[in-house]
């Protein structure tokens, strides 16, 4: 039940982190597009 739960837990982390990690990924590339559409 224990290992369950951790279980759980382990897979909630790996979805926390790879959402985190493709949110930054798409600003990164909202930044880029502004970048090279909108010089300064």
């Amino acid at each position: 039940m224990l290992l369950l739960r951790l279980l759980q837990k382990q897979i909630a982390w790996n979805g926390y982190k790879e959402s985190y990690i493709m949110g930054l990924g798409c600003q990164y590339i909202i930044g880029l597009e502004m970048l090279a559409f909108y010089p300064r």
